[in-house]
Order: C-alpha cells, then sequence, then structure tokens
C-alpha cells in the first residue's frame, strides 16, 4: 500500500547551524529504493522559491535496497540536480551503497543480500537466483550505473557546509568529528 505522494510537502525546520551566505541547501537521507517518494521530494524542491543564490542537494546514502525501485531511485538522485533545481548535487555514500561495491569488487554477498539487496536484484530479474553468485554479480554489474558506480567511488564520506556537518552515519555525538573524520 503506496502513501499519496501527491500532497508531499516540505516543511521547514530550522538547522543547527548556519550556512554560508547565499547557499540554501536540502538534504535527503535513506531513501532505500522509494524512488516514487524520492520523485515527490525532488518536485517540491524544484516548486520552492529560492532564498539564495546557490542551490545545494545533498543525499546522505541509502539511495538503494529494501524498496521496490533502486536502480529508478538512483536514476534520479543521478539527473537530482535538473529535477530539483539544484546548483551542486552531492551523493554521500551510505552502508548500502558501500556493500554494493564490495560485493561488485567480489567481496561476500551474504550480509548484503540479507540486508536489503534482494530486493535490488528482484527488481533486476524477478526469478534471478542468488546462487552462483558470480552470474548474479555480472547481471548486478550491468544493471547499476557507471556514473553511480563513479559517484560512489569518488564520494567523500563526508561534506561540511557552513558549520553544518553531513554524514550518513557513525559519528559520536560525545567526541569531535575529527576523531572520526578523515
Amino acid at each position: 500500500n503506496m502513501p499519496n505522494t501527491r500532497n508531499f510537502s516540505l516543511p521547514q525546520r530550522p538547522l543547527p547551524g548556519t550556512l554560508p551566505q547565499g547557499i540554501e541547501l536540502f538534504v535527503i537521507g535513506d531513501v532505500h529504493g522509494r524512488a516514487d517518494q524520492l520523485a515527490a521530494i525532488l518536485e517540491a524542491v524544484r516548486v520552492i522559491d529560492r532564498t539564495a543564490e546557490k542551490r545545494v542537494l545533498v543525499f546522505l546514502g541509502d539511495l538503494i535496497d529494501r524498496g521496490p525501485e533502486s536502480l529508478r531511485a538512483i536514476r534520479l538522485a543521478l539527473d537530482a540536480g535538473n529535477l530539483a533545481g539544484a546548483d551542486e548535487k552531492l551523493i554521500l555514500p551510505g552502508n548500502h551503497e558501500l556493500a554494493l561495491l564490495n560485493v561488485l569488487n567480489g567481496g561476500d554477498h551474504h550480509l548484503w543480500l540479507a540486508n536489503g539487496g534482494r530486493s535490488l536484484l528482484a527488481e533486476i530479474s524477478p526469478d534471478m537466483a542468488p546462487e552462483p553468485f558470480s552470474d548474479v554479480r555480472e547481471r548486478l554489474a550491468a544493471s547499476i550505473p557507471e556514473a553511480f558506480i563513479s559517484a560512489i567511488h569518488s564520494a567523500p564520506s563526508h561534506v561540511r557546509i557552513g558549520d553544518l556537518l553531513m554524514v550518513h552515519a557513525g559519528l559520536d555525538p560525545d567526541a569531535s568529528p575529527e576523531e572520526h573524520l578523515d
């Protein structure tokens, strides 16, 4: 049962920090294959009147797995600058993207499959058996846009804009971020 996304709205919330003058920021996290929701969010961002010269869109990772449309979510994220009217788009890797890269590079696939990867495989081919995984890996690699793989390979682990720090996960609130970030 899919929620109605046509009436989607983005309530404005004060940020726990400040941005440089001339920048407006939209941050999207944990889409998990819900391309319908992502499309609605990008459209909602697009129609918001600009409040600054530069519009920045940051994805906090986990675009894929669990939901029904990871491949479409990837395509939407790759085109999000155009779809949301953003001047700059950053895609940070989440643990699901990093697990996918590990699998594509020959790493163990069991953890990825158990944590939502099966939904991505079902998108590629609903009747695909997960073994032998070498065959699955080839089909998986052929299905993921190279631009996405390149973006994840080259993505930073975090981004700072003004005094805001954006990261997928893993910061200790009682320690300085520099202890965790490279």
